[in-house]
């Protein structure tokens, strides 16, 4: 099976059923692999009916590259059979599966292929730029089918791109693609997160190796003027010595940025810091609905709890909640509503002269969803639940764990040391670590599980959601909304309302291999 890679300058190893060649990646390779100048190959010849006696052609032009033992697709003939399945120019196919789901190889070139693509019913492993660049997509074919799917009506999803995902009519349907987002440091996919079509993503791991949390997950999510958002953690110190204070100043207005008085109360947090950092052109700002979730905060104590106690020991007393908050404000003539979800950690070191004490505080795991106050309550726990999708990858996450580890065991010698392991040593955890060991992953995935317990308390307090089993037996987390979920081979995910919708007849897709999810525990 054929497997392009897209990071820079990583030498690859490309395989098509008995065909092998090496390569040195580079950023330029997925669109050469759309390009034929940019391959030395046959040139491009018409795919015609293996029998004039076939019913319908598929209406393509391919050509066959030599050094990838693939075939590329260089033109698809408008409203034809390859058309109507999905198929695009420019998508590579890699192999294929006969009606029985046997392989079939096309290391011979175009003869294999117009075989395969001559039946009556068959799958192409097709990979395409910037959708399925690493593991390939199965688009199926059956002929006297997909001359049928039409477009989807009033009561569907509106298919042009970065349409509104959202329902045209009473039926709720929302389709939502499997994103890949790329840590820099580490030179590889740290996550994953279901993004509805069309719209914008932009998430990475932010490494801080001078401050006290070396690691934060930040981005932004938008479409259809709605929005996730994913913070830094963001620290501060107070203390109402006044000799402290006043060397503070004498420091520089540089230093009495981070000099913020903690909250005393739900949602203070949020006008405190997050919306001068995050909506510094809002306007009219209120807090609509504050709380905090003690059952969050009994599990991440627990969590916490050898830390605090050894702390104790020492003086520091130590205060954790979890809160949740909605704001309403303006911003650029329009009124929004939204909801923040972190935590905020406040340590008080005793004073030793006897004086004021100092606080140690910080805001973390910050994420929010907004949307247009007329239709936020519309939109909130479908937004909420998108936002509960964004995981780590199970390879990012043991290299990024040991590389935080190596970090904190250096912390004493200082900044430039910290600087230093980021740059020699990042890169070389990564490659050492490009095969993970069993031990490895159920160790990760044991540490992952009890995050996510704290992820489910949330989400079981504040939405209603469900457990589903994936294609590949794992679970995931989508909302009780929908009365149907689908899945297709890549992990895209469609959520519906409508018991009509069929998403392998709906040609604005793309792929037509879509499986029924079931959920866990009915």
């Amino acid at each position: 099976m054929n497997r392009f890679c897209t990071l820079p300058f990583r030498p690859i190893r490309l395989a098509a059923l008995g065909l092998t060649a090496t390569v040195l990646a580079t950023p330029g390779l997925a669109a050469a692999m759309s390009s034929a100048p940019a391959f030395t190959a046959r040139s491009v010849v018409p795919i015609e009916p293996a029998q004039d006696s076939r019913p319908e052609p598929l209406g393509v032009d391919a050509r066959y590259d030599q050094d990838y033992g693939a075939v590329v697709i260089t033109n698809v003939v408008a409203n034809s059979l390859a058309a109507k399945s999905g198929l695009r120019a420019g998508d590579v196919v890699g192999g294929g599966l006969d009606a029985n789901g046997r392989e079939v190889d096309l290391s011979s070139g175009l003869d294999a292929f117009g075989s395969l693509v001559s039946m009556q019913r068959f799958t192409l492993l097709v990979y395409r730029e910037g959708v399925a660049e690493e593991e390939p997509m199965k688009i199926a074919i059956t002929r006297g089918t997909a001359g049928q799917r039409i477009e989807t009506g009033t009561n569907d999803v509106q298919r042009r791109e970065g349409g509104d995902n959202r329902p045209t009519g009473s039926a709720n349907t929302l389709v939502l693609e499997k994103r890949s987002f790329q840590d820099p440091t580490l030179g590889m996919t740290s996550h994953t997160m279901l993004v509805p079509k069309g719209w914008s993503a932009q998430i990475q791991p932010l490494w801080t190796p001078t401050e006290t949390a070396f690691l934060h997950t930040i981005g932004r999510v938008s479409g259809q003027d709605q929005e996730l958002t994913f913070d830094r953690g963001r620290f501060f110190m107070y203390t109402e010595d006044p000799m402290m204070v006043q060397a503070l100043r004498q420091q520089g207005p540089q230093a009495m940025q981070n000099f913020v008085r903690p909250p005393s109360r739900p949602g203070e947090a949020t006008l405190l810091v997050l919306m001068p950092a995050l909506r510094p052109q809002a306007q009219n700002v209120q807090v609509v609905e504050a709380k905090r979730l003690p059952e969050i905060e009994r599990f991440m104590n627990q969590m916490l709890a050898p830390t605090t106690q050894a702390a104790a020991q020492s003086g520091m007393q130590t205060f954790l909640a979890v809160e949740e908050a909605r704001l309403r404000y303006r911003e650029n003539g329009r009124s929004y509503d939204e909801s923040f979800f972190y935590f905020v950690q406040i340590s008080t070191l005793p004073n030793l002269l006897g004086g004021p004490p100092t606080r140690n505080w910080m805001v973390a795991a910050t994420r929010s969803v907004r949307a247009p106050s007329d239709v936020f309550d519309k939109r909130v726990k479908d937004l909420t639940m998108l936002s509960m999708t964004l995981q780590p990858t199970p390879r990012w996450g043991i290299c990024s764990g040991k590389l935080q580890q190596q970090l904190s065991a250096i912390r004493h010698k200082g900044n430039m040391d910290r600087l230093r392991i980021m740059q020699n040593s990042g890169r070389e955890i990564a490659r050492i670590n490009s095969e993970i060991s069993d031990s490895q992953m159920a160790s990760w995935k044991r540490q992952q599980a009890d995050r996510d317990a704290g992820h489910r308390a949330y989400t079981n307090s504040v939405l209603e959601v469900h457990d589903f089993k994936s294609r590949d037996g794992d679970s995931i987390q989508l909302s009780n909304a929908y009365d149907r979920v689908f899945q297709d081979p890549l992990g895209n995910v469609i959520l519906t309302n409508d018991a009509s919708y069929d998403p392998t007849t709906d040609m604005g897709l793309k792929t037509n291999d879509w499986q029924q999810l079931q959920r866990l525990g009915r």
